[in-house]
């Protein structure tokens, strides 16, 4: 049964759960002069090996396999010094976006993450949320694995846009292994999570612009 709910825990991973996406309108988009762009706390890098998933996920079930796994990705984040990946995304986004969408609005950035419940009355918020962050050594989901969730919000609460981009880094090419991830000062790990931050940046840029007419 725990080797039934370990292998369950990880398609919950790869696969996510079922996403609302709305698309943003020419006429919602008219009304965004300007916006304030912040980001959630990043989910905490999970590294998932063979031995993690037999120490952890063996023993406690699906949640000892993520402790355990947390536990060796923090180990790298700290001993690597590894970038915070929501706020690598939003610096590819603010690079690109403006480039890409004719009339964006002007944005303000929020340099901190900010606490779960935040909320404005007088901005309209672009919201970033990185759900997932996570290496594996083995297996269909081998390599970098994120997900992060996008949305733009009005100050009376309503959602204008919205959408969540997962990044799986065997789509993309030949996976090395665990071991040429962490060299050099992890520095294929952070080759990769810029290349994964573009191509989520690039994403949502890319769906923004789809309802737009001009």
């Amino acid at each position: 049964m725990k080797k039934l709910y370990c292998i369950f825990s990880i398609l919950v991973i790869v696969c996510g759960c079922a996403t609302n996406n709305i698309s943003l309108s020419q006429k919602e988009f008219d009304k965004l002069h300007s916006m304030k762009l912040i980001r959630y706390k990043t989910a905490e890098l999970q590294i998932h090996t063979g031995s993690t998933m037999l120490a952890g996920g063996l023993v406690f079930g699906g949640f000892g396999m993520e402790a355990f796994a947390k536990g060796k990705g923090n180990e790298w984040t700290q001993k690597c010094s590894l970038p915070d990946f929501s706020k690598l995304t939003i610096e590819m986004f603010v690079n690109k976006v403006s480039k890409e969408i004719n009339d964006w609005p002007s944005m303000t950035v929020e340099e901190n993450p900010v606490e779960d419940d935040y909320a404005s009355q007088t901005d309209n918020l672009i919201i970033f949320k990185a759900t997932a962050l996570r290496l594996y050594s083995f297996g269909a989901v081998k390599g970098l694995s994120t997900r992060v969730t996008a949305n733009i919000t009005t100050p009376s609460g309503g959602q204008v846009w919205s959408n969540t981009y997962a990044y799986q880094q065997k789509k993309f090419g030949e996976v090395p292994e665990l071991e040429a991830f962490e060299a050099e000062n992890c520095k294929v790990l952070k080759e990769q999570m810029n290349f994964a931050a573009n191509k989520t940046a690039s994403e949502f840029i890319m769906d923004l612009k789809k309802g737009l007419t001009h």
